[in-house]
Formats: C-alpha cells, structure tokens, sequence
C-alpha cells in the first residue's frame, strides 16, 4: 500500500500543470465476499460499507468540474 501511495502521490506531483487528477480512494473495510471469508462472524469493528455506498465518491472523482489532486480520499 505505501508504494502505491508514493507512486500515485509523485503522478500527482508530475501532472499538477496539467488537467488530469490523480487521488487515491481509501475506502475502508468494503462487504465483500473476500471479506466474508476472512471474518465469517462479521468484520470486527463493524464498520464495513457495501460496494454500492462507495459509487458516489467515485462518481464525485470523476466529474469534469472535480479539483481534488493528489489526495487520499474517504469516506468520512
């Protein structure tokens, strides 16, 4: 994850002149199958999201009008 994090964030740096954006989306523990398997009684804190509640945020990052760059974005 912190390789990817440093990668994302030097693109970020390399196109800042330019229109494109780049931000890293964290989104936290997502209900998943994988997840499921992993903790069968539940995720443990119980603050897991589903997949359909992270749909805005993506849709807000790929708006033509968005200007978040080189962030990491969330939920909360």
């Amino acid at each position: 994850k912190a390789a990817l994090h440093m990668l994302a964030m030097t693109y970020a740096a390399e196109t800042e002149k330019t229109n494109l954006r780049v931000n890293i989306i964290h989104p936290g523990a997502v209900n998943t199958k994988l997840l499921g398997d992993a903790y069968p009684g539940g995720y443990p804190d119980d603050d897991a999201v589903n997949p359909e509640d992270l749909v805005p945020l993506y849709l807000d990052l790929a708006a033509p009008d968005c200007v978040k760059h080189g962030q990491v974005v969330g939920l909360s």
